[in-house]
């Protein structure tokens, strides 16, 4: 009886979404040897330069898996709609694919203004400031600000993530602060 290695993959592929350009998202994908001899993975390619996996060769022995981290880094808005090729030893299926698809989208990117509020209250007082955010990216951003209190002298209120704003792209936030 001679045995045999047999390649497997999971996931059959992989969603790396809805990114911002410039940013790295990892996936894992997992290769096991459930046969009988030692599987030898001699290497793991993509048909797309953007996508890459660590490790690319590696042996298993029979019913061993191992992870592989696959990363997506778009320096520039576009689609991926890659495959994945693994080569090994399986004496019935040699090459192995996985397919990747994503999607990277320009990030937001924002300027306030005035850049920072200096206010001194006495107590039983308040005080409204306006605070322009202007979103000049290429996607949709929301934000929450919240307070900074230097010298702790009063109450301060912090909202939660009900609080948070949504600009859309190219617009200013017209919303203004609590009410004096």
């Amino acid at each position: 009886v001679v045995g045999a290695p047999d390649i497997a993959v999971n996931p059959a592929a992989l969603d790396f979404g809805e990114n911002y350009a410039g940013s790295s998202p990892t996936r894992t994908l997992i290769v096991s040897n459930p046969g009988t001899d030692d599987l030898i993975i001699s290497s793991i390619t993509s048909s797309d330069p953007l996508l890459s996996a660590a490790p690319v060769t590696f042996t298993l022995a029979p019913l061993a898996a191992r992870s592989v981290t696959v990363t997506y880094a778009p320096p520039v808005p576009g689609t991926l709609n890659a495959v994945l090729t693994v080569l090994s030893n399986d004496p019935d299926m040699p090459s192995k694919t996985v397919t990747a698809v994503g999607s990277a989208v320009p990030a937001p990117s924002f300027v306030v203004n005035p850049p920072s509020f200096d206010v001194t209250l006495y107590t039983n007082t308040a005080s409204s400031r306006t605070l322009q955010v202007v979103n000049n990216g290429g996607s949709n951003l929301t934000f929450t600000a919240q307070p900074v209190v230097t010298v702790a002298s009063g109450t301060v209120t912090v909202g939660t993530d009900a609080d948070n704003v949504f600009v859309d792209k190219g617009e200013p936030d017209v919303q203004s602060g609590p009410a004096a």
